[in-house]
C-alpha cells in the first residue's frame, strides 16, 4: 500500500480527546488522506513532525512536514493554521521542459518568514522562476494546494 508511512503517522499522532483543536487536526489529516487517494502516483510520507501552538486557548498539536514523492517530481509541504497563506511548499521538478504554475505558488512574504519555521532547511529553495527545477513558496489554502498537485501531476505526465 502506497503512503503507509503517512497513515501510520496519522494513527500515532492523533490529538488527545481534551484537545480544543482536535477537529482542525482531523480536518488536516482527512485532507492528507484525500491527497494520497486522489494522487496515487505519489507516495506520501512524513519528513518530520513539529509542535504547533494553536490560537487561544493555547495548546500544542503535533503536525507533519509531508513528503509526496513521484517519479521525477517531489513535493514537500507543511500547514499553518494561524493566517493565510496556510501552506509552505517546496517542489523539486526533475523533468526537462517548461513548467507553468499559474502564480499558485507565491514567494514567502518577508512579513510571514515564520512560515519557514519547522520546515527542514535542506528542502527550502529559492522562489519559482522560469527554468527552476527546485523552488519554494506559499500556497493560500488547501484548495489551491490540491490544484497545484493536479497541475504538477498533469505536467509531469505530459513531459514524460
Amino acid at each position: 500500500m502506497r503512503s503507509l508511512a503517512l497513515y501510520n503517522w496519522i494513527s500515532a499522532n492523533q490529538p488527545g480527546a481534551n484537545c480544543e483543536f482536535a477537529h482542525g487536526w482531523w480536518e488536516s489529516a482527512e485532507f492528507l488522506q484525500l491527497l494520497s487517494s486522489e494522487f496515487e502516483s505519489f507516495d506520501f510520507g512524513v519528513l518530520t513532525s513539529y509542535s504547533m501552538e494553536t490560537p487561544p486557548p493555547s495548546s500544542f498539536v503535533t503536525m507533519p512536514v509531508v513528503s509526496a514523492l513521484a517519479p521525477n517530481l517531489e513535493i514537500y509541504f507543511k500547514e499553518s493554521w494561524v493566517v493565510e497563506p496556510n501552506y509552505t511548499v517546496s517542489v523539486k521538478w526533475l523533468l526537462p521542459g517548461p513548467l507553468v504554475l499559474l502564480d499558485m505558488l507565491q514567494p514567502v512574504d518577508v512579513q510571514y518568514r515564520w512560515l519557514l519555521r519547522d520546515f527542514p532547511t535542506e528542502y527550502l529553495y529559492e522562489p519559482f522562476r522560469e527554468g527552476s527545477s527546485a523552488f519554494s513558496g506559499s500556497v493560500k489554502n488547501k484548495h489551491i494546494l490540491y490544484a497545484l498537485f493536479h497541475i504538477l501531476t498533469t505536467q509531469a505526465t505530459e513531459a514524460v
